[in-house]
């Protein structure tokens, strides 16, 4: 009985760990990832992205915009 209750809560634990994960990394963030830039733009790459069904979009931008 106490092995299933551990099991149980390892599940529960588990699948909230992988909620926030997802829950985390769908977030814009409105600040840099790091404080200077780390290597040289690729500007064909800066700009508003869209997938080709419409339904997601992404951001990317120079460090210092």
């Amino acid at each position: 009985m106490i092995s299933s209750d551990l099991s149980h809560h390892r599940l529960c634990f588990g699948a909230i760990v992988l909620l926030c994960i997802f829950a985390f990394t769908a977030c814009d963030y409105e600040v840099p990832i790091t404080s200077s830039p780390t290597r040289k733009v690729q500007e064909q790459l800066v700009g508003d992205w869209t997938s080709a069904d419409g339904k997601e979009q992404m951001k990317v931008r120079r460090l210092d915009e």
